[in-house]
């Protein structure tokens, strides 16, 4: 018989963490692995699980009922606002072993969160941590480390198809991206606290030495309408286009020539990852997060943080270097395919799950 995966997803992701569940879902053997997924917080809807912020008890009761349903072996929490909560329903209905990835350390834990961290439930069977540099990061926040595993991010290597940048540029004409640019990529959650601004405004500097390029940012939430006013403040309407969900970026590198990261966060960008799997060059902010994928000057160059004018400047070399581009997106897409590919990744879940079998047997 299979064994019995429950994947219980943050219902507001931030990290990528549903894009990592879903590569690793596909990945596993099914004659050995059994998943299913839900997802749980604030803002589910549908046959998922809504959970009001704080201590919501009817939501806990909602999520023992489901568990009781399934009888999973193994419950994997994917970052969940309502970890505590979910660990704490797992073992109330008898399941044994329950694994956390923790994509983001940096996230603040609420009042809520930390009581019930503290009262509520014990610690998973094992914690992820897609970095040693996360894993350090939770350390200082004091989160459980002693059980803890690294397993690096997963990405897909896509394949090359000659029609690929053809079917990209006849998607985005409806809104009016010229097909006859450079496309610049770029992903990130839209809050008060990103970089999207300096982002912004290296395009600002950009259209005043070229105009053959345009923007298209991948990314949605609680900014999106502050996003679109600042794009018209600033004057580089023409040269930007946002792009929320449901649009993924994985689906339009191929036609993309560069990928600029930007963000002061100890996170691994999952955005990011997928433009080095595509083969493009990085233009990133400098940060011990992006210092983990990017190797400067040999994969793409790093910035210091806010440094707009230099994010403007090395977008504009690759833009007019495209034999130094396509070297440092090669190299870039080998690093990605050495260190962080999808097989490697469902490989050392694979050990994990059955190394906690082994013990539940």
């Amino acid at each position: 018989m299979p064994c019995r995966l429950l994947y219980i997803l943050p219902s507001h992701d931030t990290c990528g963490a549903a894009d990592q569940a879903a590569l690793l879902a596909a990945g596993l053997p099914r004659e050995d692995f059994d998943v299913q997924c839900v997802r749980l917080g604030e803002g589910a809807t549908g046959d998922d699980l809504p959970l009001r912020s704080g201590i919501d008890l009817a939501g806990y009761f909602r999520l023992k009922r489901l568990l009781r349903e399934l009888r999973p072996d193994i419950v994997h929490l994917w970052q969940s606002d309502a970890e505590a909560f979910a660990r704490r329903a797992a073992q109330a209905v008898g399941c044994r072993h329950i694994v956390t990835t923790q994509c983001d350390a940096e996230r603040p834990a609420t009042a809520a969160g930390r009581f019930a961290d503290r009262w509520l439930a014990r610690p998973a069977s094992r914690v992820i941590f897609p970095s040693e540099l996360l894993r350090t990061q939770g350390a200082t926040q004091g989160r459980p480390i002693d059980c803890s595993v690294i397993i690096p991010r997963g990405v897909a290597l896509p394949e090359a198809t000659g029609d690929a940048a053809v079917r990209c540029e006849a998607e985005l004409a409806p809104l009016g991206v010229p097909a006859d640019t450079c496309w610049i990529a770029a992903a990130g959650e839209l809050t008060a606290e990103g970089d999207w601004k300096q982002l912004l405004w290296a395009m600002a500097l950009l259209k005043e030495v070229r105009s053959d390029f345009h923007l298209l940012y991948f990314g949605d939430g609680p900014q999106r309408g502050r996003f679109k006013q600042y794009v018209q403040q600033i004057q580089v309407d023409e040269f930007v286009t946002l792009l929320p969900r449901p649009w993924r970026l994985e689906e339009f590198l191929p036609r993309a020539q560069v990928f600029a990261g930007v963000g002061a966060r100890d996170v691994q960008p999952h955005g990011m990852l997928c433009a080095m799997a595509a083969g493009l060059p990085v233009v990133a902010s400098d940060t011990p997060a992006h210092r983990e994928l990017i190797d400067a000057e040999k994969t793409g160059f790093l910035v210091d943080p806010g440094d707009r004018a230099a994010l403007a400047r090395w977008i504009q070399v690759l833009l007019d270097d495209a034999p130094r581009a396509a070297q440092m997106g090669t190299a870039g897409r080998d690093k990605a395919a050495r260190q962080f590919s999808a097989q490697q990744m469902v490989a050392a879940h694979q050990r994990l799950y059955s190394e906690l079998l082994r013990e539940i047997g």
